[in-house]
């Protein structure tokens, strides 16, 4: 389970133990310090820096070149541990991984790794350049897989992250075909937290956003809405504001911006129109009955305003 969209918040944590999980990722070691899972997971390729912390903090780190590997194997050394890894290949998202010609042409170097621990190879789609999962890609990872089985054993395949799920009726006609003994792995976050594809917010799979997010109403008033284009100079972000003439509607000023999260990816009810955020202020236009200050707004934030928000040290997550 990849907890890292909200930073692997304690209340999280214990939502997720008490529901079962026994294996929790994040991208980055340091929130995974309080943790007790059977399992950590440390997902993001890590520097050659990070590795003593890296390896006391978490069970398993992904990989994408032998400089890091090196590190990580004399760290572990040094601290008389074990650590599992996991090589990340490149199928074509223009992100992390392995050349897979470089890391084939290499398989030597895995064969001394100890005290380091091959578990498997993982493959990451979508993430930056939206590249789809398709069957050419599964059988391309396959392929690899395949050659680098007849040199070293392992027992973890990765296919991505929650962008994968649809593509698992495809997957499973692959691991029929293949060994005995490998553990075929997604690593779900959004879809399970937030119910959406990722990248789309379109829901998947029947799935529905766990999360809601109470704003309070720090200011309401009914005012004119109308500006003279010739006085406007950019704002703070660097943008010339929409003049379009909205008349005398309520104005109501929600006690947080963009500091907190980004609005567009919030879902306001539907007759609040957002018309923008500062830094500490979001403000929205009200189509129906009037809104008091002290009152607050639900609405619910999509996998990338949940991220924003755990970021925020003015977060209360509570578990409903």
């Amino acid at each position: 389970m990849v907890s890292k969209m909200l930073q692997s918040h304690p209340v999280l944590l214990t939502c997720l133990k008490e529901l079962g999980i026994r294996r929790i990722a994040d991208s980055h070691a340091e929130n995974l310090k309080k943790a007790n899972f059977t399992e950590h997971w440390n997902l993001c390729i890590p520097s050659p820096q990070d590795a003593k912390k890296v390896i006391q903090r978490c069970h398993l780190s992904v990989h994408s070149n032998f400089v890091t590997l090196k590190e990580y194997k004399l760290a572990c050394r040094q601290a008389d541990l074990t650590h599992e890894i996991l090589l990340m290949i490149d199928m074509g998202d223009w992100r992390e991984g392995f050349p897979a010609d470089l890391l084939l042409d290499n398989i030597k170097e895995l064969e001394n790794l100890e005290p380091l621990k091959f578990r498997g190879l993982a493959m990451n789609l979508s993430c930056f350049a939206g590249v789809k999962l398709a069957d050419k890609h599964l059988e391309s990872f396959v392929k690899i897989a395949n050659k680098i089985r007849e040199k070293k054993t392992f027992s973890m395949l990765s296919i991505g992250n929650s962008s994968a799920l649809p593509y698992l009726e495809s997957w499973n006609k692959y691991k029929q075909k293949l060994w005995e003994g490998v553990d075929w792995n997604v690593r779900i976050g959004e879809a399970l937290f937030c119910g959406t594809f990722p990248g789309t917010s379109k829901p998947m799979l029947g799935l529905k956003n766990a999360f809601r997010l109470s704003l309070p109403i720090v200011e309401s008033y009914k005012k004119e809405h109308s500006l003279d284009s010739e006085d406007l100079i950019p704002n703070s972000f660097g943008k010339l504001f929409d003049t379009q003439v909205k008349g005398s509607m309520q104005r109501v000023i929600l006690g947080a911006g963009r500091v907190d999260f980004d609005p567009q990816y919030i879902n306001f009810p539907e007759h609040l129109e957002l018309i923008g955020a500062s830094s500490d202020l979001t403000v929205l236009l009200n189509n129906q009955n009037s809104l008091n200050v002290g009152e607050y707004i639900d609405c619910i934030p999509n996998y990338h305003a949940i991220m924003n928000l755990a970021l925020s040290p003015r977060l209360n997550l509570q578990i409903l």
